[in-house]
């Protein structure tokens, strides 16, 4: 491929390009190219310039021709796709986990290096998401033999969108039993079992769900978020905050009693469940 993308960068059109990009150009329009080689033509930009990049393409079904184009063509071997449904109220209706966990994956991995590329409908830049450090606070890394506050880390897993259960059954759970830690990330294929010796820890390994045997050993593990709206316990207590706010001005500005009391009614409990720093499935 190094060949074509040689003969390609070396085209007027393109080299034009190129060195718009290289001197800070903020704006360039190309037009005229569909499919097979619009595609080509992103990954020898991509090759010229190995920096991080976000493609945005107008429906789901672009982003997923030109990531898999971009698997084929692309040297980079960091190409993630962001699969996000065109209407957001049908996404929230029909959401996967499998589809949530592949955004969960394409962020992190996009974000751990420089020249990453995220592939995305525009539909994804309607989602609310957390401040790129945020993201980067919501890993949780476990290293054999070395120690760690185990309160805190369970409560950072229950921050990060994990739900503390018995048993470990389904990704995006966690639980403890005596000095073990079960663990299920929604970008893992198998869970990963922790276990301490007091709070050092004394081994890291994949287990099976179903059977709870063993699988493959770890020496160190980096548990990321199970969700995607990260917030901390002082954003759900301002948001609360100033829901109660808003709710205060616009019941004021109703004169129906009937109507006061259904907002109140629909609002009032999520108000009380945001101050009190309580997650719950509806808060996005």
């Amino acid at each position: 491929m190094k060949e074509l993308y040689q003969f390609l960068k070396e085209k007027e059109d393109i080299q034009t390009v190129i060195n718009g990009i290289a001197t800070g150009l903020q704006e360039q329009l190309i037009s005229g190219l569909t499919g097979t080689a619009r595609n080509l033509f992103v990954a020898t930009i991509d090759e010229a310039h190995p920096r991080r990049k976000l493609i945005v393409t107008h429906q789901l079904i672009h982003a997923q021709q030109l990531y898999e184009d971009m698997i084929e063509f692309s040297d980079n071997p960091d190409v993630y796709l962001y699969p996000v449904n065109e209407l957001i109220a049908a996404e929230m209706a029909i959401a996967s986990p499998e589809m949530r966990a592949q955004r969960i994956n394409a962020l992190t991995k996009w974000l751990q290096n420089d020249t990453g590329i995220l592939i995305a409908p525009i539909a994804a830049l309607k989602r609310m998401l957390p401040p790129v450090h945020y993201w980067e606070t919501y890993q949780l890394p476990f290293i054999e033999e070395e120690r760690i506050q185990i309160d805190d880390y369970l409560n950072l897993l229950v921050e990060m969108g994990y739900e503390r259960v018995e048993m470990v059954t389904t990704p995006a759970e966690f639980s403890m039993r005596g000095g073990i830690i079960d663990i299920y990330p929604p970008t893992e294929q198998h869970p990963i079992r922790i276990e301490l010796f007091d709070d050092e820890i004394d081994s890291i390994r994949y287990f099976d769900a179903d059977t709870q045997r063993s699988l493959e050993k770890l020496t160190n593990c980096m548990i990321g978020p199970a969700k995607e709206l990260l917030l901390t316990k002082e954003d759900m207590i301002s948001g609360g905050e100033r829901l109660e706010q808003s709710l205060a001005q616009s019941l004021k500005k109703m004169k129906a009693s009937n109507d006061k009391e259904k907002l109140m009614e629909t609002i009032q409990y999520d108000i009380d469940r945001l101050k009190a720093a309580e997650p719950f499935k509806e808060m996005y």
